[in-house]
């Protein structure tokens, strides 16, 4: 039930951000925080998002779920917005980034993973993942 209010609420949000903002862009990425050596296999942390961007406002919103089906929103302000498509916003993991829709994160001068013998990984979208299912 507590999931079923969750989902129905992302969806309205969603819809209201497709209606308020015709000159937005979604994109998706699978990402996790894996253990340095591991050739990102043992990650401590993996999530999935949908990132919906608009232009005029240089905002750019992530919706999805970590490995343990918690429902996460982000909003991200204040972007480097060139296109709907081609856009850098700082997030609490490290950068997003998309270029031609495409989006990774990136580490950037405030992620520490380094320093816990951890990294970025970036997984193709076509992967399954039971984890994130």
């Amino acid at each position: 039930m507590k999931t079923e209010k969750i989902n129905l609420l992302f969806a309205i949000i969603f819809l209201t951000f497709q209606i308020s903002a015709i000159s937005a862009s979604e994109m998706k990425i699978k990402f996790g925080i894996c253990e340095l050596d591991s050739d990102c296999k043992v990650c401590v942390e993996k999530f999935e998002f949908s990132f919906i961007s608009e232009f005029k406002n240089r905002r750019v919103v992530a919706i999805g779920y970590d490995k343990g089906g918690k429902a996460i929103w982000r909003e991200h302000n204040g972007c480097q917005m060139e296109s709907l498509i081609n856009w850098r916003c700082t997030g609490f993991h490290g950068d997003y980034v998309s270029r031609e829709g495409k989006v990774t994160l990136e580490k950037n001068s405030k992620t520490y993973y380094n320093f816990k013998n951890l990294k970025i990984c970036n997984f193709p979208l076509d992967e399954v993942d039971e984890s994130l299912e």
